[in-house]
């Protein structure tokens, strides 16, 4: 046993409390001594917190108190329940159809990754490294060109058109809801 510790860098008695607490019959199996442990820790009694204090957490959220509030006035009582586990609670109650979350002040939504979609292709685009020579010198009138940025959080686009001789601009700002910005040139 004291190979063992000093292998793992632990003190002996760890090792025997180990072994005494999950030891069937004469052998010692680790995957059953990990399942037995994380059973142990999801049914400790710290980690239980009483129905009277789930229905007093569930009556603060429902006068829109906010998992925070709640969690600092649980602990301020000597009850310390964490804010994570009363979002956790809350969306666990929303995952079986209930309210809980409607309460919330900000409505927060649990994070997913988004999935972005593929951007339209452009047909018959030709690359800027294919142009005339002559479109690079500014020396004729007629060459334009067009430009889109995007708006911060889906205001809308902005469509600017560049004669490249005269450097004459026209800017146009389009709806979020309408993709066709340029025939309103």
């Amino acid at each position: 046993m004291a190979n063992i510790a000093r292998t793992l860098n632990c003190h002996r008695a760890a090792i025997y409390r180990e072994l005494k607490r999950n030891k069937q019959v004469t052998e010692y199996c680790p995957d059953k001594a990990q399942r037995a442990c994380l059973i142990r820790r999801k049914t400790a009694a710290k980690y239980r917190i009483p129905s009277k204090t789930i229905d007093f957490i569930r009556i603060l959220i429902e006068i829109h108190w906010s998992p925070e509030q709640v969690s600092n006035v649980l602990k301020n009582c000597g009850i310390p329940v964490s804010h994570e586990w009363i979002y956790q609670y809350i969306h666990d109650d929303k995952r079986n159809k209930g309210t809980l979350y409607r309460h919330l002040r900000q409505a927060k939504k649990r994070y997913r990754k988004v999935q972005r979609t593929k951007a339209e292709v452009i047909r018959n685009k030709v690359s800027i490294d294919e142009h005339p020579a002559i479109v690079g010198t500014k020396k004729r009138f007629g060459d334009w060109e067009i430009d889109t940025a995007l708006g911060k959080h889906g205001t809308g686009p902005i469509v600017t058109l560049l004669e490249r001789k005269t450097r004459f601009y026209l800017i146009k700002r389009g709806d979020s809801s309408d993709d066709r910005v340029i025939d309103a040139f």
